[in-house]
Parts: structure tokens; sequence; C-alpha cells
């Protein structure tokens, strides 16, 4: 049937805000899209103002909700992220709370490693992922849970709203470094796997000038592989410019010119992977699930989790093996959610490239995910991951200023209408919840069929939104 869905430290801080009374939180401009807070440096709440603020509600939040409140930091390469780093610590350090600075490093890398080390309560990351440089983000997990729950995510939302307090200046929190966290982490992954067991494989890594680009080459040159690293000078500017999973050409370049077996591109903040055979063709999130399922330590289960950007061709294959694939909304922290809850599931993802390990973490980490699926092509002698053949599907994206609800008229009929139109393949309609951009896709067994009707759809859409219809 068809069917369409809609889903280092610094006080920078000036001296008026330190000594005034926070008040006014509820035009306080945050709110948590599918990855934490996401948005352009220097609007808001990517403002030095706001971020204070925003420090002052996670140190109330974390007081009202741990005996023992911390965080630990990390962030990204982005010219950005030490001001929003210290400009968060500023207002948190007005309460008592203990945090630790990691430095750089990859966003699961900080969670695993806090985890393992019982170093804080939450971790907290500066990073936008595989978005451009210009903007950035904040990454709140808890350790005991992984990403936030919704709950969480609205007392801290109450918190911004309801906070008046004027300071005393006779109590503070404290800040330590760490800097052992990325050793750390290396020499934890590394004890993982066989040692040397990527002996006389030669791999392509592309660390997109980002989070991954000390820890992946590292980990991969101790497991005895014949690294080859790309894009690893960040000048605070490149982080995911042209390179990274939305960008593969240079992987897919680099394996096919120097013989490589393998290549991997992880995104600004090490969670998103996408892979390369030696042919040059890229898998996503898709096939590397569908190869995971292959592995003997996979092969009997009978669920695994995907999302609603799940290629139906995926479904229906695993299907034929009576294994479910359960779809959930966008955004990893769904997939976490699902998977935490479930007695049966115990590997998900997305096609963007999240794929999670039950018995690893709640977290996609892609480095762990590049060694667990050599793993499995070693395994099952199918080093050129072979996968599946997929639907085609047709994505576009239309900037948007304001989200007026899909499930109303005019825009519910218009996707009704247009579902229709494939009755052998789906619509998937649905806003960003990282970026400011409304989503169509069109999935069909004719290609041609499907871009045609996506075609339409998105400028009868444009159209609506911008009012000219």
């Amino acid at each position: 049937m068809s069917r369409f869905l809609v889903t280092d430290f610094h006080f920078l801080i000036t001296p008026i805000l330190m000594t005034q009374e926070i008040k006014n939180f509820h035009h306080f401009p945050f709110s948590f899209g599918t990855d934490g807070i996401r948005g352009s440096i220097g609007t808001p709440p990517f403002t030095q103002e706001y971020l204070m603020l925003f420090g002052t509600t996670l140190g109330h939040w974390a007081q009202k909700k741990y005996a023992h409140p911390s965080f630990a930091f990390a962030r990204d390469t982005r010219a950005s992220g030490s001001f929003i780093q210290s400009a968060l610590q500023t207002g948190l350090l007005l309460h008592e709370v203990q945090l630790y600075d990691a430095g750089i490093l990859p966003t699961p890398a900080l969670y695993k490693i806090a985890s393992l080390e019982k170093k804080s309560a939450c971790t907290l990351m500066i990073s936008a992922s595989h978005n451009p440089w210009h903007d950035n983000g904040i990454k709140i997990t808890d350790i005991a849970q992984g990403k936030l729950s919704l709950e969480d995510e609205a007392a801290l939302t109450a918190a911004a709203n309801i906070v008046h307090t004027t300071f005393s200046y006779t109590t503070f929190g404290t800040l330590e470094q760490w800097p052992t966290a990325a050793d750390q982490y290396i020499q934890y992954i590394c004890s993982l796997f066989p040692p040397h067991f990527l002996r006389n494989l030669s791999i392509v890594l592309d660390c997109a000038h980002g989070a991954t680009g000390t820890v992946a080459p590292a980990i991969f040159n101790l497991l005895g592989a014949h690294t080859i690293v790309i894009n690893n000078s960040p000048t605070g500017k490149n982080i995911n410019d042209h390179c990274g999973p939305l960008h593969p050409a240079s992987l897919q370049e680099t394996v096919q010119k120097t013989g490589a077996i393998l290549g991997f591109s992880f995104d600004g903040d090490g969670d998103r992977i996408l892979a390369v055979n030696h042919e040059g063709i890229c898998k996503d999130g898709d096939d590397i699930l569908y190869l995971l399922m292959h592995d003997p330590q996979y092969i009997h289960d009978t669920h695994v989790v995907g999302t609603v950007m799940t290629n139906q061709a995926l479904i229906n294959i695993l299907q034929t093996r009576h294994t479910e694939c359960v779809r959930v909304p966008v955004g990893d922290k769904h997939v976490a959610q699902y998977l935490a809850s479930s007695k049966q599931a115990r590997l998900g993802g997305e096609p963007s490239g999240h794929v999670m390990f039950k018995e690893y973490a709640l977290m996609s980490d892609s480095i762990y995910t590049a060694l667990r699926l050599i793993q499995t092509v070693l395994a099952t002698d199918n080093m050129a991951m072979h996968s599946f053949e997929k639907y085609p599907h047709i994505m576009h994206t239309i900037p948007v200023q304001h989200r007026p609800r899909l499930d109303a008229d005019p825009y519910c009929s218009i996707i009704a209408e247009y579902t229709s139109k494939v009755p052998h393949g789906r619509v998937l309609v649905r806003y960003s919840g990282t970026e400011p951009v409304l989503r169509v896709m069109v999935e069909d067994a004719d290609a041609q069929h499907a871009q045609k009707i996506c075609t339409l759809l998105v400028k009868i859409l444009t159209s609506t939104l911008q009012g000219t219809v």
C-alpha cells in the first residue's frame, strides 16, 4: 500500500551579564531538534548572552536532577567551539558543579570513556555534526540513559522559562582538564578487537577535518592497518567541506587510486559513517545494517531497528528471513530509545550512517562501527561489501522559515494526493531536526516516476509555503 509519513575556559561574558539579575527566560530562543540544539553562530541562542544563560540553566537543572552534578565537555574542530564551551562553562560555574574538559574528541568517544571512567553525570559535546563550520550545536547526554529523554528536554526548557535568580558569588563550580581522554578511548577501542586484525589491509580514512582526526588513524594503525588518511588538516572553517559522509568523492577517488581494500568516512563529530568498497561504491547505513545482519553474532536476530528513511527493499529482504525491521522516527535518539526498551533488537541505524550496537552503547560510534563491519566482511568473505539493490528514491529539500503543520490542510491534502500517484512506493515529507529545511522523499520501483512525482510535489509545496497558491 501507498503510505506517507509526516513527521579552554575564559571569562568571555561581559561584566554587566555577570552582575545583573537573570530574568526573562521565557524569551530564551532554544529548542531541541533530533540531535540536541543546533544553529548558526551569532544568532540566538548561539550568542554570548544566551549561551551563558543556557549554561546557567544547565547548572540549575543538573543540581535538581543529580546528587553530584557534573559534566564532561568536548568539542569538534569548529572555530566557534572554544567560544561556545567557555560561555556555557561561565554560566555553569555559577553553580556547584564539576566540569571536565576533554578537548577535541568525537561525541561517542566522550560518552563512552566518560561512562567507563564514571567521570561525570552528563557529557556535553559542542558540535554540529555534519553541518558546515558556521553552524554549531550542543549535544547533552546522560551517562546512565544515553541521549536526553523528552522529559529531560522538557525539564530543561521549563528551567529556562522559570529560573529567576541573583547570584551571590559565594559558591562556584570547578573546572578540571582531562588530557588523557583521547588516549583512554584509543586504548579501550583497541582492547575490543584482536591484536593486529587489520594487518595487510589498506584502508582509507576520511576524517572530514573533524573530531576523529587524531583517534581514528591511531586506532587503525595500532590494529595493524596500512592507513591512508585524507581530509585531516582542520582550520576551524573546513570541517565537512567537500568531505565526510555527505561528500564522498575524495574518499572514492583515493580508494581507487591507492588500491585500498576499503574506505570509511566519518562526519565532523564522529557519529556517522559511510563505507566505500575497493571499486569506490558507497555503502550507507542501510547497507551496513544489512551486512551486519549476516554476522554470525546477529544472523539469527528476529528484530532490527531502522527509521522512516530505511529503504523499503531492506524491509522486504529482512522479512524473507523472518526478521522484522521496526521503523522509528528520524533521529538516532529514537533508534537508541527503541533499542533500550526492546528485548529482541540489538542492532539499529539510519541510512544517514548512524549505526548502533546495543551491547556497546546506545549511541552511534563511527569508528567502532567501521571495525565491526570489517570483522563481519572478513568473517563472511565479503570484502567487496556486496549488499542489496535499493528501491530508487528521490530526495529534495525546501528551505523554510516557518514550520506549518503538515498534518493539516492544505499540506495534508497535497501530500495525500501525490502519495496516491505512487501506489507501489511511498512518500515521506518531514521537517529536518537539524536544519531549517523541509525534506521531501519519493520512493518507487520506477526511478523516473519517482523523480517526476518528487519534482511536482516539491514545486507545489514550495509555492504553498511561499503563500503563492
